[in-house]
């Protein structure tokens, strides 16, 4: 997980730009496809699946067994698909803001252990579903301060993905 940030008007973030280029921008906001393939690039973990399906297409053509290429091609086919439904997400979903407070749940999957879930009462009255790094809110709370959250969303998600963070003033 990124170390959290704060930005001159408060917020707690993981990428200060990443946090003004989605709030700075209406829908649909320009250049998104290449922003997220350099966040991918970026990336440990995406540098590691592309190493594996390069391995194996290298390992096919140098052992000439071609059956390496099946598994290599479907590795980045994988990230792709992954790849090309993080664009319209990102390019076409709206910003909103929301309130939480002390009501973190840790998330429901183990594996995302520093993530927790909250509803987030946006100044409509919706209540919507949203994740966040636990880190980015804890002293908040430690405080006994309510939370407002910048998130993306989208009705059909499970959860909404929080960008920003700050103490309700």
């Amino acid at each position: 997980m990124p170390a959290p940030k704060v930005t001159p008007d408060g917020w707690v973030v993981s990428d200060p730009n990443e946090f003004y280029f989605i709030t700075s921008h209406e829908p649909p906001r320009p250049n998104v496809v290449w922003r997220l393939l350099w966040a991918d690039a970026r990336g440990w973990k995406t540098l590691a699946l592309w190493a594996l399906a390069a391995g194996l297409i290298a390992a096919a053509v140098v052992t000439e067994w071609w059956v390496l290429v099946a598994p290599g091609v479907g590795v980045l086919y994988f990230w792709f698909q992954l790849f090309w439904r993080a664009v319209p997400n990102l390019r076409d979903t709206p910003v909103l803001t929301g309130i939480i407070e002390d009501d973190l749940r840790p998330h429901p999957l183990p594996i995302l252990g520093n993530l927790s879930t909250a509803i987030a009462t946006t100044p409509d009255g919706r209540e919507i579903p949203v994740v966040f790094y636990t880190e980015h809110v804890t002293e908040l709370f430690k405080q006994g301060r309510m939370v407002e959250v910048v998130f993306l969303y989208d009705p059909s998600s499970q959860y909404n993905l929080v960008y920003g963070v700050r103490a309700r003033a």
